[in-house]
């Protein structure tokens, strides 16, 4: 149904400030605006912003990705997360669901770790822990993401465990860099989990700067840390919060306080560690949560459109090119944000300012190129203006001298799955911007110009491959390729992809051993303290054991289930040792496995990124 919209001044008499079917009357008190059956008064604090749900979507295909799906119009982002990451190939579910999701209106982000890039120690699927080493990881995850669902619908990359100091804030800029060159449109979410320095800013698009429970979100001084700064626009903010006792009393507190601190995207649960994040909250929440996502209230009008666009005119480089404009008015909420378009996709936002004009840095452009943009304004409440008129521009042609080649491109070590390169850099006139490793000719891995290594994952056992490298400047310019360097991975060992499991009682502690030959996202080891397979989680190693606990990469578990439900609770943290070549370790206090039998049966198993597999099961007798 349509109404006519009006405004009315509450006190004395209005002066009109607009004609025909939409009039904005104004006086020295606040606004009112009015429809057929409510009013609502106009003017900074009385606004509520523009918010809409955000999930971690860490559950297979079935009824809560329908669950979700069916409530696209308060559901505007979803991480899909297969295996820690897309693992090592698409699988049909997954590709239908993120279909189904995208065509109601749902961007779904695909889950990507870059591991502090070794900061706290965590190490890449191979064993690695330096910066190059991840940057490989995450940009080959990247690219899986896209080859396996790209056709599906894909909207952008979710960064998993990020830091959040300044001096490691370029880092973040170089991955979304990397995504938005190659991807062009894509949404990029960064997850430091708590708040982060203003250095952070424009990093992504999205910063999560609140991962925790209920408890912790409602105590602003002990617990909940505000951002020190202002991003102005809510849409670059995102709060999760999980162990939500599911009454209409904690899902709407939790609710108003994420509308009042300003986040344009979140989520509450009432989902508990381990993984808060492998279910979607039943009614009252859910339906308490969908209740207050959408528009903000109290503002129907857009703001005015950019203007001056071209003028002055756009200062363009060979793979950049600066946007000014004036900046747009808005009579109600205020605008919080401009959009930028290039050849009609988005590809950035940038807030707004307190200045009469407005500017955005575009980076990763293409030598020698045309490009169209425009600029869409937006309010708090999520109005969005006409489109500014369009600036056409190229960018600058090279120079045309080229780097040298790379030099001397040698593989000094090769795994089951991957391979470390070497090369000597290249030199140019302008340095060196970047080097592209390519596989089989296809450009696999972009990285800094200081770098000189790099490990690549993703490679099969028993295969030949062959790789090169060429070096960027600052121009584009494009040097002619390092030599091709021939690489056969070594075939898997007589015992397969989990071999050498060994299982020693050594006092108070129990140590576990296995060679993981291929690079899985999960490594279990399922402990069978009563040595008794009817009991416990059955697993599908041969022969079956039943596992009352499992430690799962860095976790100890306990199983809660009844024999067939995947149910753990918490025990311990175990952190294992990473050994060259694939071997790990885990060192279990006995005191944490309860009372067991004289005799404990343990199996490891791995999956995520490989064919899953599991090792001969080995009894050992305390």
């Amino acid at each position: 149904m349509l109404f006519a919209i009006y405004y009315l001044h509450q006190f004395g008499r209005s002066a009109v400030l607009g004609t025909g079917n939409v009039k904005i009357l104004r006086a020295c008190s606040q606004l009112v605006l009015c429809t057929a059956i409510l009013c609502f008064p106009l003017g900074g604090q009385n606004y509520t912003v523009a918010q809409k749900i955000a999930i971690p979507s860490y559950f297979v295909p079935g009824p809560f990705w329908t669950q979700m799906t069916n409530s696209a119009q308060y559901v505007g982002i979803a991480v899909a997360n297969v295996s820690n990451g897309p693992d090592y190939q698409p699988t049909p579910e997954y590709k239908a669901a993120i279909r189904a999701a995208t065509a109601a209106g749902i961007k779904v982000l695909g889950y990507v770790r870059t591991g502090y890039f070794g900061n706290t120690g965590f190490s890449t699927r191979l064993g690695e822990n330096d910066i190059p080493s991840w940057l490989g990881q995450i940009e080959q995850d990247v690219n899986a993401w896209y080859n396996f669902y790209g056709s599906d619908g894909l909207a952008g990359i979710f960064f998993d465990e990020s830091l959040n100091t300044c001096s490691d804030a370029s880092l973040y800029s170089y991955i979304t860099s990397y995504v938005k060159q190659n991807y062009t449109g894509a949404l990029i979410a960064h997850n430091p989990g708590a708040a982060v320095p203003s250095c952070y800013q424009g990093t992504a698009d999205i910063l999560l700067t609140f991962e925790g429970t209920y408890s912790c979100y409602v105590q602003d001084a002990s617990c909940y840390i505000p951002l020190d700064w202002n991003p102005v626009d809510p849409r670059a903010t995102w709060h999760i919060v999980y162990n939500t006792i599911n009454t209409p009393e904690t899902f709407s507190n939790a609710s108003a306080l994420a509308k009042q601190r300003r986040a344009g995207w979140f989520y509450i649960t009432s989902d508990v560690l381990p993984n808060p994040w492998d279910s979607l909250p039943t009614d009252p929440g859910w339906s308490i949560e969908t209740a207050v996502a959408g528009p903000g209230g109290g503002d129907l009008i857009p703001p005015s459109a950019p203007l001056g666009l071209m003028a002055p005119a756009p200062t363009v480089g060979y793979t950049s090119a600066v946007l000014n404009w004036t900046a747009s008015t808005d009579v109600g909420s205020g605008v919080v944000g401009y959009d930028v378009f290039q050849n009609g996709v988005w590809i950035v936002s940038t807030p707004a300012n307190s200045a009469n004009t407005s500017t955005v840095t575009l980076t990763g452009l293409r030598p020698a190129t045309p490009y169209t943009f425009t600029v869409r304004a937006r309010d708090a409440s999520g109005n969005v203006s006409l489109p500014a008129s369009a600036a056409l521009l190229t960018t600058k042609a090279p120079d045309g001298s080229l780097p040298t080649a790379p030099a001397d491109l040698w593989p000094t070590y090769t795994t089951y799955t991957g391979v470390e390169l070497v090369w000597t850099a290249s030199t140019d006139n302008s340095g060196i911007a970047a080097y592209d490793v390519y596989k089989e000719g296809t450009r696999i891995v972009t990285l800094d110009g200081s770098a000189t290594s790099v490990v690549i994952g993703g490679l099969s056992p028993g295969t030949p491959y062959k790789f090169t490298v060429k070096a960027r400047d600052p121009q584009g310019n494009v040097s002619p390729a390092s030599n091709s360097v021939a690489v056969t991975t070594p075939p898997l060992p007589p015992d397969g992809a989990i071999g050498n499991p060994s299982v020693k009682q050594n006092g108070p502690w129990l140590t576990c051993t296995a060679d993981f030959n291929l690079p899985y996202g999960f490594e279990h080891v399922f402990i069978d303290s009563d040595n008794n397979a009817r009991t416990g989680w059955l697993t599908s190693s041969t022969p079956s054991v039943g596992a009352e606990y499992m430690v799962e990469n860095e976790t100890l578990y306990k199983y809660a289930g009844s024999g067939t439900d995947w149910v753990w609770t918490v025990v311990a943290q175990i952190t294992p040792r990473q050994f060259r070549q694939n071997t790990v370790q885990w060192r279990i206090p006995m005191s944490s496995l309860g009372n067991p039998r004289t005799s404990i049966a343990v199996a490891f198993s791995g999956n995520g990124f490989a064919p899953p597999a599991s090792s001969r099961v080995i009894t050992v007798t305390q």
